[in-house]
């Protein structure tokens, strides 16, 4: 699990990246770098659907989980701008925060099987 964790590592790094950027772009009104901040965080996403699976079934399943919620956020990422309501923000950041939970889940697995 750890030399699979290490190569998928730079990966979900990307998507961190990615995801802070888009975060910060929002914050300050920046809705074309929001737009690159989704291609780049989509990207970091077939990518880590690349890597795919990992040597454990339930680490997997919980990474696909993830992988679906975040193509949700990619779709919906793009289309982020000044005029949206509360609620088409909400459904955004639902899609982004059911991603999170589940790579979550899939780090706190990962860290249990490296312990054994």
């Amino acid at each position: 699990m750890k030399a699979w964790r290490n190569q998928a590592q730079p990966t979900i790094d990307k998507m961190n990246d990615a995801m802070a950027w888009f975060e910060g772009a929002v914050r300050t009104d920046d809705y074309a770098g929001a737009q690159n901040a989704c291609r780049s965080f989509a990207d970091g996403v077939s990518r880590l659907e690349q890597e795919l699976p990992s040597p454990d079934d339930d680490v997997t399943a919980v990474l696909r989980e993830a992988v679906g919620h975040f193509r949700d956020f990619d779709r919906e990422c793009v289309t982020v701008n000044p005029a949206m309501t509360q609620d088409q923000a909400n459904t955004v950041v639902s899609y982004r925060d059911q991603g999170v939970e589940r790579m979550e889940a899939a780090v706190a697995m990962m860290d249990r099987l490296e312990q054994q």
